[in-house]
């Protein structure tokens, strides 16, 4: 009645309990690249080709979850005469995940027709001939020689298949990395907002190289997305001869970004307008004065992002600008004293925070 009303409410949690399963199992995976609860049943199946079925199948629960980074875990409970056992297993795709759940299921019913199943190689998602899987099931050594009763679980825990690459048992971890599912598992959404603060660094704008600070804000409901950024460069010192001036900085980029996943980092190019306002005063002269003028360009820079937990990561940004106009600073009778260069270079590093 429960997993009726469970299934009716979420179409993805399933429950299945047929007289010709092993195991009544209530699966719940939620991502659209989960296989569903008859495809972990015929997997346990195949596991246990030549078992007998038992009068009464395991009841058992499998639920799938998927973090921010995109890593998949599941969290298998099964229920038997020794009461409740619960094993927990991470995989980069939900395929691995459901890979994964059989194996410890069909490990609670006959540990040794495990050790005796073939592996069944996926055939891979870019029509490349289908690879070796790193390990198999058939290097699974079974706690006991001896088959359990229908009910029992393995006294063998399954560890994350990360932690024991070279241990007894299928790495799920390497199954996930197989050429096939790596292609099928789509990226991790990026979170919907993202704040960063940084300091900044200019060369070309103002007389010499300056040091500011810069804030960023991006509104992110695709790999495509806007980001407005706000940086300012305080007083810097330039000189003609005996006379000074005083030059600062405040602009403002709104550009277009597109997002792109190598394993754990994110590489975001970016390509805008920037616009602001760029003063001058002189000073150490009889009569000082002071100007500011609009400041545009086009901007085109790279962002690195490498996650810092779940919520933050560190971020480096280069930028390219090139003026619209480079306005001309000039103390009469001295002439110029300063014209931003032809070509402007800026670079930040920072955190940003993701919400």
């Amino acid at each position: 009645m429960i997993a009726a009303a469970v299934a009716a409410l979420h179409p993805s949690a399933t429950a299945h309990a047929r007289d010709d399963t092993y195991i009544a199992l209530a699966w719940d995976a939620r991502d659209a690249s989960c296989p569903d609860a008859a495809y972990v049943e015929a997997e346990v199946a195949r596991l246990l080709a030549g078992t007998p079925r038992s009068a009464a199948p395991i009841d058992a629960r499998a639920d799938v979850t998927r973090s921010d980074r995109g890593a998949f875990r599941v969290r298998v409970v099964t229920r038997g005469k020794s009461g409740e056992t619960a094993r927990t297993i991470d995989a980069e795709s939900c395929r691995a995940a459901a890979d994964a759940a059989a194996f410890v299921l069909a490990l609670a019913i006959d540990p040794a027709a495990v050790a005796r199943a073939a592996p069944v190689v996926p055939a891979p998602a870019t029509g490349a001939p289908p690879s070796e899987p790193a390990t198999s099931a058939t290097a699974a050594t079974p706690p006991s020689t001896s088959a359990p009763e229908a009910g029992a679980t393995s006294e063998e825990p399954l560890a994350d298949a990360r932690e024991r690459p070279g241990g007894d048992g299928p790495s799920f971890a390497d199954s996930a990395a197989r050429p096939g599912d790596r292609a099928a598992a789509p990226a991790a959404p990026l979170s919907p907002f993202a704040v960063g603060a940084a300091l900044a660094g200019d060369v070309g704008t103002l007389p010499r190289a300056a040091i500011g600070a810069r804030a960023s804000f991006a509104w992110r409901p695709g790999i495509f997305y806007p980001e407005i950024a706000a940086a300012y460069f305080p007083d810097v010192t330039g000189s003609h001869g005996p006379e000074k001036g005083d030059f600062s900085l405040f602009a403002v980029d709104v550009t277009g970004c597109a997002a792109a996943r190598v394993r754990e980092l994110l590489m975001t190019p970016c390509i805008g307008p920037e616009i602001g306002v760029m003063r001058g005063a002189s000073s150490d002269v009889r009569s000082p004065s002071s100007e500011s003028v609009v400041w545009g360009g086009a901007v085109a820079s790279a962002a690195l992002s490498i996650p810092v937990g779940a919520a933050f990561a560190a971020r480096l940004d280069l930028s390219m600008i090139v003026p619209i106009a480079r306005p001309t600073f000039q103390i009469r009778p001295t002439g110029a004293i300063h014209e931003p260069a032809a070509i402007v270079g800026r670079a930040a590093i920072g955190a940003e925070a993701h919400f």
